[in-house]
């Protein structure tokens, strides 16, 4: 997770951004918060995206649940403002769950939540992870697909090996053969001249 920081660290900073902005508009302008949410939503899938390639880049396999818990510690780090700096420097020190309406919090009391405002969110996160689930997916049936098609090649040459040693097999006895045939007419002719001398 942290290695997002280093590897992408102006994608982690817009993200945060982003969800800044989602906060900021839930509770002012529905219609901007559904566009920040589309974006939130996409760079979220990004990330996790991210994530998960450098994950199967480094040897471990993507589970859906791992897939899952990385979306909800990006989302939950960058809606808390304390966690938010901690993820865009890769100091995260523990996954996190997945955020509800507390993202609402610290926005000031006596306002009301803009119908819409909470399920979008974990409509976005469930989608993104999802994506994520999918694209680990994709991976992993193209490395499976590799590795299958690696191994028709090492096959492929294996038996185009063997076929060039049967080759070479078959030319050795064909000379062999004749080597003998021409052994036996020797003998045979140097048997003539024996009888015919004794004669």
């Amino acid at each position: 997770m942290n290695q997002l920081a280093r590897l992408v660290p102006q994608r982690v900073s817009h993200f945060i951004d982003v969800v800044e902005q989602v906060r900021g508009s839930q509770l002012r302008d529905p219609r901007a918060a559904a566009e920040a949410m589309q974006t939130q939503r996409a760079e979220l899938a990004a990330l996790t995206d991210r994530a998960a390639e450098a994950m199967t880049k480094a040897g471990y396999r993507i589970s859906p649940a791992a897939l899952g818990r990385i979306s909800n510690t990006l989302i939950g780090a960058a809606v808390d403002r304390r966690l938010a700096d901690d993820l865009r420097r890769g100091r995260l020190i523990a996954e996190l769950p997945a955020p509800g309406f507390e993202v609402l919090a610290g926005a000031g009391a006596g306002l009301r939540v803009v119908r819409g405002g909470g399920a979008p969110q974990r409509q976005s996160e469930r989608a993104a992870a999802q994506r994520a689930r999918e694209q680990a997916e994709r991976e992993r049936l193209a490395k499976q697909a590799e590795v299958k098609r690696q191994d028709a090649l090492q096959r492929a040459a294996a038996a185009e090996r063997v076929g060039q040693e049967v080759r070479e097999l078959e030319r050795r006895l064909a000379d062999a053969r004749r080597r003998r045939r021409t052994a036996q007419r020797e003998a045979s002719a140097a048997n003539d001249r024996v009888r015919r001398r004794t004669d």
